[in-house]
């Protein structure tokens, strides 16, 4: 037999525990209502967890005997209905403490199948938009510029352009050129959900605004029914803020060759401009940080064949930003040919050469540093040491 502790602390009764409700999108008015909160019942039981609830039933079941009170208590442990109710209050805060901890929240799907950004959506509108680092300014594009893109993501991608349309309740025949440019936001919104394959469903892992950051992590079937493993409380982003640096794959043009840079360290040579002319300079700084779940880097290639990978907010030599470029902007004496966005995990790298304009040049392309405000700094220690 199982016996009860005897000296159980009071529990308030419960029938039902409340899951936060999730952020509605963030397209949505303010005054939209919430959806409902979750019950208790829609948290998954687990095989494991069946001897647990079993033990409980049958330790109440044995306890039931006629009491003089009116309790029924068979087992005879038992000498009031105050302590009888203590017990079953206990009993009631384990099984919702095993539920809470060992299960997984599960949301519905629909009967349909759904596309892959229908299935974004999906996610968006019940856990969280996601939260990515972006270009440090918002493009704003030309009434033209917008119209051109948006007739290219039609023709391209009509999957993500009607879900897009659908979503945002807009007129596919009578789009107006706010339209158009909002359906480019949402283009880069569903771009930085990515949901990874597995078996029969997609696993999407990525950092929501719900309203806080939270570190949200489970899989989603093809009908939208979705498992939420876990949504932990995170910082977004770091404590660097978004990474405005080079991918860890760039190469640096130095007097011994092109070397990667995540193998430079201070005081090695590489080739910059100082005072007009391309000289070989040691390294003042080598500098990495994390780049947050969800980050993206650019992809800019030139009509001359040169290409290079870096944070949209990475500095040119000429003092624009990666993000910034579009096909047919001069650049580097070359013209941009393509730019695309790509999901980049690891850290991101950057140096500092000790000339007045702190460029080198990565993979063949002349760049700025994100750390030239240094110079001034270095260039009055510099003069320090000749006194």
């Amino acid at each position: 037999m199982i016996h009860p502790p005897m000296n159980a602390p009071t529990i308030p009764t419960t029938t039902s525990t409340m899951i936060p409700n999730p952020r509605p999108l963030t397209t949505r008015p303010a005054s939209a209502p919430a959806m409902p909160p979750m019950m208790i019942h829609q948290i998954q039981l687990t095989p494991s967890m069946a001897p647990i609830i079993w033990k409980f039933s049958d330790f109440a079941n044995r306890q039931r005997r006629k009491h003089p009170l009116g309790i029924e208590d068979t087992a005879g442990t038992f000498s009031d209905a105050r302590r009888l109710n203590r017990v079953r209050r206990l009993i009631v805060a384990l099984l919702l403490l095993c539920l809470t901890a060992c299960g997984s929240v599960k949301y519905g799907g629909v009967s349909q199948q759904l596309t892959t950004p229908e299935l974004k959506y999906r996610l968006i509108d019940t856990i969280g938009a996601p939260l990515f680092c972006g270009p440090p300014v918002v493009r704003m594009p030309s009434d033209g510029e917008a119209a051109q893109e948006v007739a290219a993501l039609r023709s391209q991608d009509p999957d993500t352009f009607d879900a897009i349309v659908r979503h945002e309740k807009l007129d596919a025949a009578h789009l107006t050129a706010n339209d158009e440019r909002r359906i480019l936001e949402q283009a880069d919104v569903l771009q930085a959900l990515r949901l990874t394959p597995q078996g029969q469903r997609f696993r999407f892992d990525y950092i929501a605004g719900r309203p806080s950051p939270e570190h949200v992590a489970g899989t989603i079937d093809g009908h939208g029914a979705i498992t939420l493993e876990s949504h932990d409380p995170t910082r977004f982003p770091g404590p660097g803020g978004c990474p405005i640096c080079l991918a860890a794959t760039a190469r640096i043009a130095t007097p011994n060759g092109e070397i990667p840079v995540a193998e430079l360290r201070p005081g090695m040579l590489v080739w910059t401009i100082d005072a007009g002319r391309r000289v070989a300079a040691p390294i003042s700084v080598v500098g990495h940080t994390r780049a947050p779940l969800g980050h993206r880097v650019m992809r800019v290639v030139l009509a001359d064949g040169r290409a290079v990978v870096a944070s949209p907010g990475h500095p040119t030599a000429d003092g624009r930003r990666i993000g910034d470029l579009n096909p047919g902007d001069l650049f580097d004496g070359s013209r941009v040919l393509t730019t695309e966005s790509l999901p980049y995990v690891g850290d991101t790298w950057d140096l500092l050469p000790r000339s007045s304009t702190g460029s080198y040049w990565a993979d063949g392309v002349l760049l700025g540093s994100t750390m030239a405000d240094r110079l001034p700094r270095l260039s009055a220690d510099r003069d320090q040491r000749n006194l």
